[in-house]
């Protein structure tokens, strides 16, 4: 049996009072370093390098495919791309600045599977703690995407100050490849809607961005920090 865990968020779209919404909770991203962990744990006589080796060989001849039209099929799910926006007239061309492709997932016979054995605990009302609402690269112009490394990234959100004098406190961003955690060191602008950081010399690879602090609006600090990790994975290319 398996189990996900949910919050109830008020829903401030709805007049009625007892009206709330459900967010899974989100544990650490699993990357073909720890698949492959997990399969020589399992039993498996082939070395931890060459599995991982395979499965991003994989992931890249998926890609590779994809872009050439054709939809990847997997017993996790299949993902075939779309496009989006309109296309004015007959001889319309693909505008970048008015379109846009993006993969759509629908879910696969194994992880169909794994869901009717998996349990639903709702923890009940969530902590109003910290919300990271979009990431901006400054260099690239891109939102919740691409990363610079030694250029600004501006984060907006909620509740999101650096503040408190627990060791933990501030800004993280974790190579989900490698699972080498990085600490931000410089913090431009730090409020409770926006922070600006400066991103430090880090490898290409796909990155959590996480903000731990113990702000709460008030004069009062958190005795332990709350912790809130972005919900888009961000890259280095």
């Amino acid at each position: 049996m398996y189990k996900l865990n949910v919050w109830l968020y008020k829903n401030v779209l709805k007049k009625q009072s007892n009206k709330y919404y459900g967010r899974i909770v989100s544990n650490s991203p699993i990357s073909n370093s720890n698949i492959a962990r997990i399969i020589v744990g399992r039993g498996s006589e082939i070395k931890e390098e060459t599995i991982k080796h395979i499965l991003d060989s994989a992931d890249k001849i998926k890609c590779e495919m994809m872009v050439q039209g054709h939809p990847i099929k997997s017993l996790v799910g299949n993902i075939r791309l779309s496009i989006k926006g309109t296309f004015n007239g007959r001889n319309a061309k693909f505008d970048k600045d008015q379109h846009n492709i993006s993969a759509q997932f629908t879910i696969g016979p194994e992880l169909e599977k794994a869901l009717k054995f998996t349990k639903v605990d709702v923890l009940g009302l969530a902590d109003s703690g910290p919300i990271i609402g979009t990431v901006k690269d400054c260099f690239s112009n891109t939102y919740n995407k691409i990363i610079t490394p030694l250029n600004a990234l501006i984060i907006t959100g909620k509740k999101i100050k650096i503040i408190g004098d627990d060791s933990q406190v501030g800004v993280y961003l974790t190579n989900t490849d490698s699972g080498i955690i990085t600490k931000v060191s410089q913090i431009v602008v730090n409020s409770p809607r926006q922070l600006t950081i400066m991103l430090p010399a880090i490898d290409k690879g796909h990155y959590q961005l996480s903000v731990v602090t113990q702000f709460t609006g008030c004069s009062k600090l958190l005795k332990v920090p709350h912790s809130v990790s972005y919900r888009h994975h961000l890259q280095v290319e």
